[in-house]
Parts: structure tokens; C-alpha cells; sequence
């Protein structure tokens, strides 16, 4: 059953039988809105909080929306279109249905929506288009790519635009810069894929272990997690940025001392990124006590 703070409750009494066991009925909406009847398995989990959850022995489908329909103007903003598609995707539809208003639909509005599903979205392809409809879907399922290898991915990703963005700037490499602004889409790309599992699981706790969790708990730790690889994927997008303005390499003393500075703090973010993997507390306990020395070779610089 899914959690659901606005759902209806009642209190049942616990009652005795036998010696051993105890009984507690069911609401019967419960068991006929689920097409359940006598003699039908029902699965009972007990979860960290105390809690008892009853759901189906056997997998129920529950009609729940999975498809949109986007109506498009002729005026229609494609960056406005790009932020509503994306929350679609975060929230969890499948299919994603665009049709223009008009007889065709506008080349802005095209090239973003294929730009868009191209960069952002991990899993989505576009599966029917014609001169006024574009159909987005989502082919990715769950097992095929947990949370924690999507992460995995974030950063490896982040971490090379941070090493490329560091040495575009102490060498002068415009083209090494471009590349670290490019790889920034990559990141945001598994970045909502994590969103859009996350949301999953919290509003169907069944899902956790599925996608690769071990407790529901986990959902915002992972989220806090993946926005900081983002964050780091940014600032080196904004170093690359910056970068560009510079003609020629930095003085070779002060090349070092960056370059030093960002091997360091590079190395404190892989093994904290394995401490997250390994769960290793020790681990995780040194990074925070190496980070100081961050502070002092920035001070330095």
C-alpha cells in the first residue's frame, strides 16, 4: 500500500487466537478495490519505523496516470515547454504527448524538444513524430540502471570536468574548456534520472529495493548526495567558463599550486564518493579530517 498522508485511517483491536497468534481484520473497501477475496495472499512488511504495511501477495495493477498530453501553441516558449517536459519526467509519466494547435508545429519548438530529450532526459526517446505531434517516451526501467549506478556515473563525470576545467585554465586550452561545458548536460541528465527514482520510491516504498536502496530513508540522502556531484559539475563548468577569457597559460608557480589544490580535493572526492559505496564510516571519517588542508593550499594560492 502506498503511504499516503491524506488517506483515510481506522482503529481495528488486535484479538487473540490460539496460543501464538493474533488477528486483526482489514478494511473491506481495502480488499475489494484491489479485487482481493477469500484465501488471496497478502504480504505483511515490517519497516524500520514500527510500522506494518499490508499490500497484495501478488502484484495488483493500480490505475495510475502514466501519459500527458501537451497542447503547443504558436507561441509557444520552447524553454518554458523544456521546464513543464522535465517535471513530467520527474514525476514519473511514461509517455509524453506534444500536439500543435496549428496545422505544424514550429522548428524552435522541435529542436528544443529534441535537444532536450537528447541531453536531459536518460532513457527517453522520441517514438512517433509528425508534422504536428512529437511523442516522448520513457524505454528505461528500474533494474536496468539503480540509483546508486547512476551516481556512480555522476561522479565520474563530474570529477573529470573537474580535473579538464582546472587544466583548460592553467594551460590555456580553449577547446578542453568547451568540452568540460558540454559534459555539464551529462551530469543534470543522471541527475534527474536519481530525482525521477527517488520520487518513485517514496510514493511506493515497494519500489526501494527495486531501485537499488536499502530503506526508504536512503531516498533523501541520495538526493542530498546527487545535488552536491551537481554543484561540483557546475563550479567546473564556471571555472571551464572562465577559462576562455584567459589568452595565454597562468605563470608556472601559480599553475602548480592550483593544480596541487585541485588534486587534492579531487582525491577527497573519490574516496568519499567510495565511502558511499563501500558504506565505510572510517573512510568517510578521514576525508572530513583531510579537509582542512583544502583550506590551507586555497589560502596559499
Amino acid at each position: 500500500m502506498t503511504e499516503d498522508p491524506q488517506a483515510e485511517s481506522e482503529i481495528r483491536k488486535l484479538q487473540e487466537t490460539g496460543r501464538a497468534s493474533y488477528i486483526v481484520s482489514v478494511p473491506k473497501r481495502w480488499v475489494q478495490d484491489l479485487g482481493l477475496r477469500k484465501g488471496s495472499p497478502v504480504r505483511a512488511s515490517r519497516h524500520e519505523d514500527g510500522s506494518l504495511v499490508l499490500s497484495p501477495g501478488q502484484a495488483v495493477p493500480r490505475p495510475k496516470p502514466t501519459e500527458v498530453v501537451v497542447q503547443i501553441g504558436l507561441d509557444q516558449d520552447p524553454q518554458s515547454l523544456a521546464r513543464k517536459l522535465v517535471a513530467f519526467y520527474l514525476i514519473g509519466l511514461n509517455t509524453i504527448v506534444l500536439k500543435s494547435k496549428e496545422s505544424r508545429m514550429s522548428p524552435r519548438v522541435r529542436d528544443a524538444v529534441r535537444a532536450l530529450v537528447r541531453t536531459k532526459l536518460v532513457g527517453t526517446e522520441i517514438v512517433s513524430e509528425s508534422s504536428s505531434e512529437i511523442v516522448m517516451q520513457v524505454l528505461l526501467s528500474y533494474p536496468e540502471l539503480s540509483v546508486e549506478s547512476a551516481l556512480r556515473r555522476m561522479v565520474t563525470i563530474a570529477d573529470q570536468m573537474h580535473r579538464d576545467s582546472v587544466t583548460a585554465l592553467c594551460e590555456a586550452k580553449p577547446d578542453l574548456a568547451n568540452q568540460v561545458l558540454k559534459s555539464d548536460d551529462e551530469v543534470d541528465r543522471f541527475g534527474f534520472y536519481i530525482v525521477r527514482l527517488l520520487k518513485h520510491a517514496v510514493e511506493d516504498r515497494r519500489l526501494v529495493k527495486e531501485i537499488g536502496l536499502k530503506s526508504l530513508r536512503d531516498c533523501l540522502g541520495y538526493r542530498l548526495i546527487a545535488k552536491s556531484v551537481e554543484r561540483i559539475a557546475d563550479h567546473s563548468a564556471l571555472i571551464a567558463k572562465h577559462s576562455t577569457k584567459f589568452d595565454e597559460a597562468l605563470a608556472s608557480r601559480l599553475a602548480a599550486r592550483i593544480k596541487e589544490l585541485s588534486e587534492f580535493c579531487s582525491s577527497l572526492f573519490q574516496d568519499a564518493s567510495q565511502a558511499l559505496f563501500r558504506n565505510d564510516y572510517s573512510m568517510a571519517d578521514r576525508v572530513l579530517e583531510r579537509q582542512e588542508r583544502a583550506h590551507a593550499l586555497e589560502s596559499d594560492i
